[in-house]
């Protein structure tokens, strides 16, 4: 402004001083308004919050010590003054139950609270604050504790790759709740099915992955049954097949019957690792193989 002043008159470079000034007083009155509005509204919150007295602070403690099992009881019955009290949410969440869901909804929103509540029960993250299932470093530390509070949290997150590999690596269950984007990801497929088998039922079974030979090789080792969402051609490739087998002798039923490899016997016994295992590929035995391995193997 100081350089468009240059050359006015004196009498309206004042005046221009003049509204500038009076600009940055009605500014800074406005900003100490908003300051003190919010100090308010903190003293409103605090006055709200109900007075604990000493007596019934105590009776409470000791009722949960007494019988910890019945402490999400004792808190669903007890007085607004009680729920809002952070030392009686703290003995009540390490009880037994889901407590957490009775606390007043500003420890819901406490970290130090929900944390040692989800450390005796993680599913009692469901109750927490929605700042809290939002905040990634904060579910990060919760995932890393139960792996299936990913159900829980910001949908954002469910997408976020870090969040997601470190729930599913506590949990291979948490799979099932992950973004569909992810459950296509190798790594995190893979960290999941490793960490439960049956996470298997939760990977997208149409992705790319499964064409890719190394990774149907990593899968049914992990998983045999994993055979059966394999590439047609991974169904009569020796090597995968067998690794299938050895992990689980079921996963037999998924090869290629008309593959070369079944023509010769040291094929099958490497493939038919129990006795049951021929009957999940040919129901009627030997009989039931194709023609040129039937003739091959009578031969030998």
């Amino acid at each position: 402004m100081g350089c468009c002043l240059a050359g006015l008159p004196q009498d309206v470079k004042k005046k221009e001083k003049g509204w500038e000034e009076e600009k940055e007083l009605k500014e800074e009155e406005k900003n100490n308004e908003e300051v003190e509005d919010k100090n308010e509204e903190g003293k409103e919150e605090k006055k709200d919050l109900p007075a604990i007295s000493e007596e019934e602070k105590q009776a409470f403690l000791a009722q949960v010590q007494r019988k910890p099992i019945d402490a999400d009881e004792y808190l669903r019955e007890a007085t607004p003054a009680v729920k809002a009290d952070k030392e009686c949410i703290m003995a009540a969440v390490r009880g037994w139950g889901l407590p957490l869901q009775y606390a007043s909804d500003n420890l819901k929103k406490d970290k130090e609270v929900v944390l040692a509540a989800v450390k005796h029960r993680g599913s009692s993250f469901q109750y927490a604050g929605d700042n809290l299932k939002s905040d990634k470093s904060f579910v990060l530390t919760v995932v890393n504790i139960y792996g299936l509070a990913l159900q829980y949290v910001n949908d954002n997150l469910k997408n976020d790759r870090e969040v997601v590999l470190a729930a599913v690596n506590e949990n291979g269950s948490a799979l099932q709740y992950v973004n569909d984007n992810l459950k296509k990801d190798k790594e995190v497929v893979l960290a999941a099915v490793n960490k439960f088998g049956n996470a298997l039922n939760y990977v997208n079974k149409n992705a790319a992955m499964w064409t890719e030979k190394d990774f149907v090789l990593a899968m049914v080792q992990l998983n045999g049954y994993a055979l059966a969402f394999a590439a047609d051609g991974f169904r009569a490739d020796k090597e995968v097949v067998l690794a299938a087998v050895t992990q689980e002798s079921g996963a037999l039923q998924y090869a290629d019957k008309n593959a070369a490899m079944w023509v010769t016997w040291s094929t099958m016994a490497m493939l038919i690792t129990d006795p049951e295992g021929i009957s999940c590929v040919f129901p009627v035995g030997v009989a039931a193989f194709p023609a040129a391995a039937g003739d091959r193997l009578r031969c030998t």
